[in-house]
Formats: structure tokens, sequence, C-alpha cells
């Protein structure tokens, strides 16, 4: 029989790793589209503190709308939250589109796209790795729910069991009290029957007729 994994060995150091690197790719590609936009907008001579002012705007937000997505906001929350996530990474994607365009070339605006569907991409990954021991969980509150379902039915099966005894019981009860009553009816029946023809008897042997005793005969 094969050992079944513990939950650090399902939740250790490789899936820690992998979710760590989700993570740093992006952020790494969070950073690139950041200086990507500040290039942008510095190369079309805009303050540095505008500069900074619009990759906040862009690529902060998206990330706040990410954040306005989780459990803990209404669900109203996270519909804005997706919308603001939608409208900052089309807007970065652009941005950096044009930026890598207008500053290099069309490789670059090819990688400023590729950089943020990249991140997007790799947010999304991170999101849903999930440790092995998810799975033991989910297969515990399984086996848990389907042992409450069985023991639900068993106890329901009990119930229908012990009703139809105390019918069969109680059906039972009532065939003997009727086969005693059907018994008493006839013992009284035959009773009256008997008294009857005793009675009839007794009818008959008093007005039956007497024959008359023999006269002695007198010799003279």
């Amino acid at each position: 029989m094969s050992k079944q994994p513990t939950t650090d060995e399902q939740s250790g150091p490789v899936y820690k790793v992998m979710k760590l690197a989700a993570w740093g790719l992006f952020l790494y590609g969070i950073g690139l589209s950041m200086s990507h936009i500040y290039g942008l907008f510095t190369w079309l001579d805009a303050a540095p503190a505008t500069a900074v002012g619009v990759v906040v705007f862009i690529d902060v937000l998206t990330m706040m709308g990410k954040v306005a997505q989780g459990k803990q906001f209404s669900r109203d929350s996270r519909r804005m939250g997706l919308r603001v996530q939608i409208v900052g990474a089309s807007v970065s994607l652009v941005a950096n589109v044009v930026s890598g365009y207008l500053t290099g070339s069309v490789g670059d605006a090819i990688a400023g796209a590729f950089i943020v569907g990249g991140y997007v991409w790799m947010e999304r990954f991170a999101e849903k790795l999930r440790p092995a021991s998810d799975d033991t969980r989910a297969e515990r509150e399984a086996a848990e729910s389907a042992r409450r379902e069985a023991e639900r039915a068993r106890r329901a099966a009990q119930r229908e069991a012990a009703a139809a005894k105390r019918a069969a019981e109680a059906e039972a009860k009532a065939e003997r009290a009727r086969a005693r009553r059907e018994a008493a009816e006839r013992r009284r029946i035959e009773a009256e029957i008997a008294e009857v023809e005793a009675m009839h008897q007794t009818f008959a042997e008093t007005v039956a007729p007497v024959s008359p005793a023999a006269l002695p005969t007198t010799y003279l």
C-alpha cells in the first residue's frame, strides 16, 4: 500500500516555490509595464511627476481592482473591481504597445503586448495554484458528506422498518382480537342453540300424550 502524502508534503517547498515564482513573474511584468509607461510619457516630454502619476493611475489602479475582487468585499464591489481591472489592463496594454512602437520598434510594441498579457495571465495562474492538501480536504469533506448522507438514509430506513413493524404488530393484534370475538360469538351462538334445543326437548316431553295405565282385571 502506497504511503499517503502528509499535509506538509502536499503544501511543501515545491508548492511554495511555484507560488512565489508565479507572483514574482507577475510583479516583474507589472514593473516592466510601469517602466514602459513611464518611459513613454517622459519621451513625450511629460514631467517626471506626471509620468509617475500616469503609471500609478494605470497599473496601480489595475492592481487595486484586482484586490477589490477579494472575498472580503461585497458582490457589487467585486464586480466593480473586475471592471476596474479590465479597464486598467486594457489601457496598460495600449500604453505598452504605443511605448514600444514610439520609443523602439515594432518588436518592442509586440513585446509590450506580451508583457501586459503575460502579467495578467501570470496573476491568474498564481491565483489558481493550490496545494494538494486542498484536494485531500475536498475529498475528506466529500467523504464526510457521504457518511452523513448514508447515516441519514440508515436512520430513515430504521424509522421505516420500525413503523412497518409497529403496523404489522397492530394488524396481528387486531386479527387476534377479531378471532377471539368470532370464537366468543360462535360459543355464544352454540350455547343459545343448545339452550333452545334443551327447551324444545323439555317442552316436547311435557306435552307428549301419556299412555293410559292398564286397568286391573277383576274376576268375579
